[in-house]
């Protein structure tokens, strides 16, 4: 395989990605119900800790982080990714369904068209700042 040639076995894993990307959302959604927000995470994470002992395991780069790097493990783990799975599904259990599509940005760009002189450039930034999200 050349550089800039993807071959069979890519596509193959990016459409494994993308399924099981886009299933995580319904699986959460039904998941809080089951069990807290919280509960659900943390089983999650123990899920996916596993699956990544054992593959990693299996290719034979299984290591513990070295003792300077055990403290930036642990802080990353439980602020950026845990925290991260816990809010975004408590907020699946309080958030109906389509609620990003009214949020308080869009609406507030919607009433600036309607001033005379507008507020293009306002909207714009808007637009800009939250495109990322859209």
């Amino acid at each position: 395989m050349t550089v800039g040639q993807p071959n069979r076995g890519s596509h193959t894993l990016l459409i494994l990605l993308v399924l099981i990307w886009g299933a995580s959302w319904p699986v959460t959604k039904i998941g809080v119900t089951a069990v807290t927000p919280i509960w659900f995470a943390c089983l999650r994470y123990v899920v996916a800790t596993v699956c990544l002992v054992v593959v990693v395991g299996l290719r034979g780069e299984l290591a513990l982080p070295s003792r300077s790097d055990l403290k930036l493990v642990t802080v990353s783990g439980i602020l950026q990714m845990a925290s991260y799975s816990a809010l975004t599904a408590v907020a699946l259990t309080r958030l109906p369904p389509g609620a990003r599509r009214s949020s308080p940005i869009r609406r507030r760009c919607g009433s600036c068209r309607s001033q005379p002189g507008g507020c293009a450039s306002k909207c714009l930034g808007m637009g800009t700042s939250v495109s990322a999200q859209a």
